[in-house]
C-alpha cells in the first residue's frame, strides 16, 4: 500500500496545471488539451546525423537509432571563438612587428 502512494505522489509531483484553465499536464504536453492555451516552452530539436530524426538538443543518443548525437556549436559560439583568435593573433603581430 505504502509503494502505491509513493508512486502516487511522485506522477502528481511531475505534472504541472495550465495557467489559464488549471487541467493537469503531463510532462510531455507542450499545449493544454482543455483550452489549447500553449503550457511550456517546446524544446528545439536538431536533427540525428544518421537517421535523420529529430532528436532532443540534450539527448546523447538517438532514441530512434541508438546513434551518438554531437552537438551543434552556435553560431554564437563560432563568432566568440573566431573574435577571440583574431584578437590573440593581433597582439602577437604588434608584439613581433615591434620587436624590431
Amino acid at each position: 500500500m505504502a509503494k502505491d502512494k509513493s508512486a502516487k505522489k511522485m506522477k502528481t509531483e511531475s505534472l504541472t496545471r495550465c495557467s489559464a484553465c488549471g487541467r493537469e499536464l503531463l510532462p510531455n504536453e507542450w499545449e493544454c488539451g482543455n483550452c489549447g492555451r500553449t503550457a511550456r516552452a517546446k524544446p528545439s530539436l536538431i536533427e540525428c546525423p544518421a537517421c535523420g530524426q529529430q532528436v532532443s538538443p540534450n539527448a546523447a543518443s538517438c532514441p530512434h537509432c541508438g546513434e551518438t548525437v554531437k552537438k551543434q556549436q552556435t553560431a554564437t559560439g563560432l563568432f566568440a571563438a573566431l573574435a577571440i583568435g583574431l584578437i590573440v593573433g593581433l597582439i602577437i603581430y604588434y608584439m613581433v612587428v615591434s620587436a624590431f
